[in-house]
């Protein structure tokens, strides 16, 4: 079974956290550069349009976007920081590895 860009990503991370578990600061160091891309992007938006004065709540809803879609993400290291213990533990490694490495994998759900 092939694996997706998508689902090569999520794995590799997952095999990185196994041998070194996530923490939230290496998440938020691990997506800084995109959140100072989504700051500066929302950042000149926002002032162009208060600077325009296209409208001033439009500015202020633009910036208000920005950051809440860094809150978010924030939001989602801390979950996964706390939920890494436990799925770490059901995470069937060997077909993880397996997948990884290009073998087949049985996927039926009977063990």
């Amino acid at each position: 079974m092939p694996l997706t860009a998508l689902q090569r990503t999520a794995f590799e991370s997952y095999r990185t956290f196994r041998e070194s578990p996530p923490t939230f600061w290496r998440l938020m160091a691990h997506a800084s550069r995109g959140f100072a891309i989504v700051f500066i992007i929302f950042s000149l938006g926002s002032i162009l349009l208060l600077y325009l004065e296209v409208s001033e709540s439009a500015g202020w809803f633009y910036a208000g976007l920005g950051v809440g879609l860094i809150w978010s993400n924030i939001k989602y290291f801390r979950f996964t920081v706390r939920i890494w213990p436990v799925l770490a533990r059901v995470l069937d490694w060997q077909k993880i590895d397996d997948l990884l490495d290009g073998n087949e994998v049985d996927d039926s759900w009977e063990d």
